[in-house]
């Protein structure tokens, strides 16, 4: 079940995304000489330094500090990046993202950013995941990154075999299969050891979490609104494509 929170969780880190766009935007301004972007950055800075957080870190997780100077963020904790693990032995490393099938640019980094903040809420993905990295993933490009996966096997499993095998979202990269290319690029919760092959390939679909799978798989059907993915979040009603509607 999804609950309200998990939304409004989503909601709140898509909002903090957008916020560090801006920031991003006018500190470019500001290196360029921009006297009033620097005029406007300063005023929300003072802005930011009133806001009372709690936690650690205190708020903003997605704004990681591999994204950039912009972060609304508490005391530093130690980044997955300069965590050191075990090699994965399962066999060839994979270099290759996979590729989502979304030609336009702004819409596919939209929908992954969507993604990405719906498994940060639903503590899927571990909270010092740099959205850029998770969105990297999905790029097509070469891509080494592996994202520490939070909860068990069977969920990963399940999440990239609709995402792949049955929905027809996202693509592979030759020469990887679909197992390999997901245990090239995601680790256990512990951040050194890999899932291997032959585990991911016999897992089975968890019942108990296929609505929340549902709805993940939907947010990259750029033919369901977003306002359908909210209905079906808040209602828990089935979603159906707009073009069959």
């Amino acid at each position: 079940m999804i609950s309200t929170y998990d939304f409004l969780g989503s909601e709140a880190l898509s909002h903090l995304n957008s916020i560090k766009g801006i920031i991003g935007h006018l500190e470019e301004k500001t290196l360029a000489g921009d006297e009033e972007a620097r005029r406007v950055l300063e005023s929300i800075g003072y802005t930011l330094q009133t806001f009372k957080f709690v936690g650690n870190p205190a708020t903003g997780k997605n704004l990681n500090p591999k994204d950039g100077p912009s972060q609304l963020q508490g005391p530093p904790e130690s980044n997955s990046s300069v965590r050191r693990g075990r090699k994965s032995h399962a066999g060839e490393k994979v270099t290759k993202a996979f590729k989502y099938n979304v030609r336009d640019a702004r819409v596919a980094n939209h929908r992954l950013t969507m993604l990405y903040n719906a498994l940060l809420a639903f503590q899927w993905i571990r909270e010092d995941t740099s959205q850029q990295t998770f969105i990297d993933l999905f790029g097509g490009g070469d891509c080494t990154n592996r994202i520490v996966w939070m909860d068990d096997v069977n969920t990963l499993a399940d999440l990239f075999r609709r995402l792949v095998s049955v929905e027809k979202l996202v693509d592979l990269q030759s020469p990887y299969g679909l197992w390999q290319m997901v245990d090239g690029h995601f680790w256990e919760k512990e951040g050194n050891k890999a899932f291997g092959n032959e585990r991911l390939r016999k897992t089975h679909t968890p019942q108990e979490k296929s609505r929340h799978i549902n709805y993940l798989v939907n947010i990259l059907n750029p033919r369901i609104s977003e306002q359908q993915l909210k209905e079906m979040l808040m209602e828990e009603k089935p979603v159906e494509d707009e073009e069959s509607s």
